[in-house]
């Protein structure tokens, strides 16, 4: 049987290859419920506190249901030469940017050069802090999406930049997309 903490707590310890754990805790006063959970996949959980459900999620489910869902995009027509075009954003006070994905492509403007190469560069830029955390490229196009978002924190000014690395001119886009919290 587990001893009690010096601070009066008493620990729980259960360990099982397979389970389904109900806990009833009635108490005049609860300070602190701490749970650690470590297993390779976790079923629905659900906290009633004195008729309030509480919901726990995990976080990409979290995200679609709680973050405020931001797209960034841009289209840029005929651009020249060795030409970079952005999207810019300023993160409001308070809110935390996650960037989930970032794609940009690039085709020839005039149909003489579709068989060329449509080579184009892209890049997440975090101006206020002077800092570019993903850079990305390819002929045509490329894309990449970030398992854990790229976090860009309140009031940065975020670039979401493309550019023609063709040798002709080409229309560019710029694409990017996330949550905001």
């Amino acid at each position: 049987m587990p001893q009690d903490h010096e601070d009066g707590t008493q620990p729980v310890i259960i360990m099982r290859a397979d389970m389904t754990l109900c806990v009833d805790v009635t108490a005049q006063t609860i300070g602190a419920i701490d749970i650690n959970i470590s297993a390779q996949s976790v079923g629905a959980i659900t906290i009633d506190i004195e008729a309030q459900s509480v919901g726990v999620y995990l976080k990409p489910d979290w995200e679609v249901r709680e973050g405020h869902q931001k797209t960034f995009r841009g289209f840029f027509p005929n651009q020249g030469i060795s030409t970079s075009q952005q999207v810019q954003y300023t993160v409001p006070a308070g809110k935390t940017l996650y960037i989930v994905y970032f794609a940009i492509a690039s085709h020839a403007a005039d149909s003489a050069n579709r068989n060329e190469n449509q080579i184009c560069r892209g890049s997440l830029r975090d101006v206020t802090a002077d800092e570019i955390p993903v850079t990305i490229g390819g002929n045509g196009g490329a894309a990449i999406t970030f398992p854990p978002p790229v976090e860009f924190p309140a009031e940065h000014i975020v670039n979401f930049i493309v550019f023609n690395g063709a040798n002709h001119n080409c229309n560019i886009y710029v694409s990017a997309g996330g949550y905001e919290i």
